[in-house]
C-alpha cells in the first residue's frame, strides 16, 4: 500500500452512530449532533464525553453520575423560540417553524 491508498481506506472507516428521539441515525460526534439539533424538532441533550443523547436534562445528569463523566453538563440549542399563544407550550429551534405553528392558532 502506498500512502494515498491508506488515506482512502481510513476515509471509509466505521463511524459510530446514535439514534435521535426523532428516529434518525446520526454520527456520534459533537459536530454532527450539533448540526442535527438545528433541524430536529426534539430538544435533545448531549454528553460531551461520550456523545450519547438524551431526551431530558435529568437523564443526562444521571448518565454523567453513573459513568463518572463529571459535572460538565450538556449543551442546549442556543436559540429556542416559544409560542406566546395563551395556553400553548410549544417551542421550536427554528423561528420559521414557530411562525408556521402560530398560523395554526388562527385557523378555524
Amino acid at each position: 500500500h502506498n500512502k494515498n491508498e491508506n488515506e482512502n481506506e481510513n476515509e471509509y472507516e466505521y463511524q459510530p452512530r446514535t439514534q435521535c428521539l426523532c428516529n434518525e441515525y446520526i454520527n456520534k460526534t459533537l459536530l454532527d449532533i450539533e448540526r442535527h439539533r438545528t433541524v430536529c424538532a426534539y430538544r435533545i441533550y448531549c454528553c460531551r464525553q461520550c456523545c450519547n443523547i438524551f431526551g431530558d436534562r435529568q437523564q443526562l445528569i444521571s448518565h454523567q453520575k453513573q459513568y463518572n463523566h463529571g459535572h460538565q453538563i450538556e449543551y442546549e440549542a442556543p436559540n429556542v423560540y416559544y409560542c406566546d399563544y395563551n395556553g400553548c407550550n410549544a417551542s421550536f429551534y427554528l423561528q420559521s417553524r414557530l411562525t408556521k405553528h402560530k398560523k395554526s392558532h388562527s385557523r378555524p
